[in-house]
């Protein structure tokens, strides 16, 4: 399923069950305790590109992208050589995260606060990066790393104090059950759960809409 798809987006729980179900890192964490550990996060997502991933040329597979979302942050992680305007589209994603829980077209900074860790280190795995503190800079919030041919970006979200009760569109269960039964080596979903395409980001412009089990992308949650 991961192979054919060009990008997708995950949030905490869609993470770690995918490296539960391929015994991937940190797979023994039952679940997130608080805000997600990012040098946890970090590791599990560079596991899932480099062995899902298009990360050497000569493997059979589409995915280049991965985007990473929890209330207090966002991560995007993309295959050096495929994608361009990382950092714009990040922030975009995480600004409008805050302007949709507020139903607001710009950032109140009386509605919002920021929970972003002060520290974090960039993996719990890698020596290197682990040795490494990051602090948070106000004025230029995006921290940008690299990991092999793997270039990771991060934001912190603004989160909204008082959110409206409208539903937003994060991802689909049935896709992600279906990527958690194949990982697993079980069968596909029923018959009877009509999967479409897989939770996460649209693929680029230039791209066509990858579909999981051969349906119609459907033009609600698609635009190409």
């Amino acid at each position: 399923v991961l192979t054919i798809v060009n990008s997708i987006g995950l949030n905490e729980q869609e993470l770690l069950f995918i490296s539960q179900a391929g015994s991937g890192p940190h797979s023994l964490q039952k679940h997130w305790n608080g805000a997600p550990d990012v040098g946890m996060v970090s590791d599990i997502i560079f596991w899932l590109l480099k062995e899902y991933g298009r990360t050497d040329s000569r493997k059979d597979s589409d995915l280049t992208r991965l985007h990473f979302h929890t209330l207090a942050y966002h991560i995007l992680a993309t295959v050096d050589g495929y994608w361009n305007n990382q950092i714009s589209s990040l922030v975009a994603g995480a600004r409008v995260a805050g302007n949709q829980a507020c139903g607001t077209d710009a950032i109140d900074p009386t509605k919002v606060v920021l929970e972003f860790p002060k520290e974090f280190v960039l993996s719990q795995t890698d020596g290197l990066l682990k040795s490494k503190k990051v602090t948070l800079n106000p004025a230029n919030p995006v921290h940008t790393w690299h990991r092999e041919n793997i270039s990771f970006f991060i934001t912190p979200v603004l989160i909204c104090v008082n959110p409206i009760p409208v539903p937003v569109l994060l991802g689909s269960d049935p896709a992600l059950l279906l990527l958690v039964r194949v990982l697993a080596g079980g069968d596909p979903a029923p018959e009877d759960i009509p999967v479409r395409v897989l939770a996460g980001d649209p693929a680029p412009e230039d791209t066509p809409v990858r579909v999981l089990a051969g349906g119609d992308p459907d033009p609600l949650l698609w635009s190409v």
